[in-house]
């Protein structure tokens, strides 16, 4: 892969894949929701500018192309996938509309579209969420804001609101660029059509939250969310965030060990489902970015009054795998696993790579070394961390208990 600077300061990654077949044009604006004054500026321009660039709605001969936006903590994405070679100029002309300036004209249509995606997450749950991420992440939570407060907030946003975030953040010189595939024959013509965006040459400053206090202690909440006979239990940790408070083998071996908690083949599984009868499903996930912190949670559905005895299950597999780590098969099983998704990643278009280099400073290379390095000894050692560590249990039961 290429890399190059314009003299714009956008930087710009070329991924050429020749006789691949098809191409891809991804912009990514290094700003976004915690970059806010007014909660949710960022997410209604990303509308606007999704419409100005033709990403959403009819983009005529890209009709047939996949193409979307999306707004995150500290970037904004704009993408056409999927394309022919010989429509990646188009594509990218219409991308670069999107560091122009803002599309006022479909505001208060966009508003209300962003109104009706943030809707769906006012519900009990969403609040029960919210409690377990304000006690194990307040700083966090501060910037993140309450489903509520995102709703609310969108009465404030208006056309000074979303200049002011345009012009603080939409900049080449804030922006990179990734074109990947096969290219055409007249490749430069995509190049300058962003080398003509003018640039303030400003970045906005990195945002940086303060660390969050430790709990000392075990937290149950209760709260009736459910409009079923059943019982929700998630089990939620607060953990080492990498790379500021672990190793890069260490935030290898907790993505491990969560995977292999969630497997139908773990001990986890066996244990509550095959074993116990305790449930049927269950979801283990590890969230790396929370403020300055990462988190890793257990979740499953029950019957009402088995919740105590699926978190005792839970913590003894824990202890389980800290006293015994996981075995060889286990973990080879998993090692295999990560280097046929590393061989899907180094084929297929993709800037998941350039994220972690950017972000992390390692490469999909540095990860295939790390994945080969981890023994059961680290995953036993994360498990250790764990069944020492104070949690937050946060319980939904049926709303006529």
């Amino acid at each position: 892969m290429e890399k190059t600077t314009l003299s714009n300061g956008l930087e710009v990654y070329l991924d050429e894949r020749k006789r691949f077949g098809e191409s891809e044009v991804d912009l990514l604006v290094e700003s976004g929701s915690f970059h806010e004054r007014i909660p949710q500026t960022a997410h209604v321009l990303e509308h606007l500018q999704a419409v100005k660039s033709l990403v959403y709605g009819n983009s005529g001969k890209l009709n047939y192309a996949n193409s979307n936006a999306g707004t995150q903590q500290e970037r904004q994405v704009y993408y056409f996938d999927s394309i022919l070679p010989e429509h990646l100029c188009l594509a990218a002309e219409n991308l670069a509309k999107a560091l122009g300036t803002p599309n006022l004209e479909v505001l208060t249509r966009e508003k209300e579209a962003v109104r009706h995606e943030l809707l769906r997450n006012l519900r009990p749950g969403e609040e029960l969420s919210e409690e377990v991420t304000k006690i194990l992440f307040p700083n966090y939570f501060e910037k993140r804001k309450t489903a509520k407060e995102l709703v609310d907030s969108l009465s404030c946003i208006d056309e000074e609101a979303v200049n002011e975030f345009w012009s603080a953040n939409y900049d080449p010189a804030n922006s990179f660029l990734y074109i990947g595939g096969e290219f055409p024959k007249k490749m430069d013509k995509a190049l300058r059509i962003f080398e003509q965006i003018p640039t303030r040459g400003k970045k906005p400053s990195k945002i940086v939250i303060p660390e969050d206090p430790e709990i000392t202690q075990r937290i149950v909440i209760n709260k009736k969310i459910r409009d079923d006979k059943n019982a929700s239990i998630v089990i939620n940790y607060k953990v080492p965030k990498f790379p500021e408070q672990q190793t890069f083998k260490e935030e290898i071996a907790v993505e491990l060990l969560s995977k292999y908690l969630g497997a139908s083949h773990g001990l986890l599984y066996m244990r509550l489902r095959d074993e116990k009868g305790l449930c049927y499903s269950l979801d283990m996930g590890h969230v790396r970015d929370l403020g300055s912190s990462a988190g890793l949670y257990f979740s499953t559905i029950t019957r009402p009054g088995l919740t105590p005895l699926v978190e005792k299950e839970f913590l003894e597999v824990i202890k389980n795998i800290a006293e015994n780590g996981i075995s060889e098969d286990e973990l080879d099983a998993f090692k295999n696993g990560e280097k046929i998704k590393l061989a899907s990643e180094f084929r297929t278009l993709s800037i998941k790579g350039i994220l972690m280099e950017r972000e992390y400073g390692k490469t999909l290379i540095d990860r295939k070394k790390e994945v080969e390095k981890i023994t059961s000894e680290d995953i036993k050692k994360y498990a250790q961390l764990l069944a020492t560590k104070p949690y937050v249990v946060a319980i939904g039961i049926p709303l006529e208990q």
